[in-house]
C-alpha cells in the first residue's frame, strides 16, 4: 500500500492522486472510452488526464481538488473519483467524476469505492455531496440512486464541449455510521 492511502476498499486501497500519476490515470481515462463517448467524444482526449487535475469551477482553485484513485495489485489504478471540496457551497463537495476499470464493473467496486469515498469526505466536514448525471446515462442515474442520491434540479441545454445535453443533478446528506 502507498503512504497516500485514504482508505481500503476490500483488497485495495484509495490514495490522493497527483500529477506524477498522470500516465497511469491516463490508461485508466483510455480503458473508460465509453464515458468520454457519452460526452460526444469519439476518443478519449490525449490530455484527459491532466484534464482532470486543471478542470475546476468559477471560485476554487488546485487546491480544493482531491482526485483518488483506487489501487489494487502492483500499483494498477482500477478507478478514480473526482471530488471538488466545498463546492457548491461550504458544507458539500461535488463529485466531478467517477471512473471504473471496465474490468471491475458490475462486481461492487464502485459502489464499495464511493462509499469509502463518503466516510473519508465526511470525515473532512463535508455534510452532503452532489454530483450531475447525464440524462443519456441511465446506467449512472440508477447507480447513484440505489446509493441514497436525489435528483433535485434539472439543467436543460447543458454545453460538453460540443454536445447540448440535459444534466440530472443529484445530491445525497451524508451522516456518521455510513451502513453499506
Amino acid at each position: 500500500m502507498d503512504m497516500r492511502s485514504m482508505f481500503y476498499v476490500g483488497d485495495a486501497w484509495a490514495s490522493k492522486l497527483n500529477r506524477e500519476d498522470t500516465k497511469a490515470l491516463q490508461e485508466l481515462c483510455e480503458s473508460c472510452i465509453d464515458y468520454y463517448q457519452l460526452h460526444g467524444e469519439m476518443d478519449v482526449p490525449m490530455n484527459a488526464a491532466e484534464e482532470l487535475f486543471d478542470e475546476l469551477p468559477p471560485g476554487k482553485t488546485g487546491e480544493d481538488k482531491i482526485v483518488i484513485g483506487l489501487f489494487k495489485a502492483e500499483e494498477e489504478i482500477i478507478g478514480i473519483i473526482e471530488t471538488i471540496k466545498g463546492y457548491p457551497d461550504h458544507d458539500c463537495w461535488f463529485i466531478g467524476q467517477m471512473m471504473i476499470d471496465p474490468k471491475y464493473r458490475g462486481q461492487g467496486v464502485g459502489h464499495d469505492f464511493y462509499k469509502g469515498h463518503e466516510a473519508w469526505t465526511y470525515s473532512q466536514g463535508a455534510e452532503r455531496l452532489r454530483l450531475g448525471v447525464l440524462q443519456e446515462n441511465m446506467r449512472a442515474y440508477q447507480f447513484w440512486r440505489r446509493l441514497g442520491f436525489e435528483k433535485i434540479d434539472t439543467r436543460e441545454n447543458y454545453r460538453i464541449k460540443d454536445k447540448v445535453t440535459v444534466v440530472y443533478v443529484m445530491e445525497k446528506k451524508i451522516k456518521r455510521n455510513i451502513s453499506k
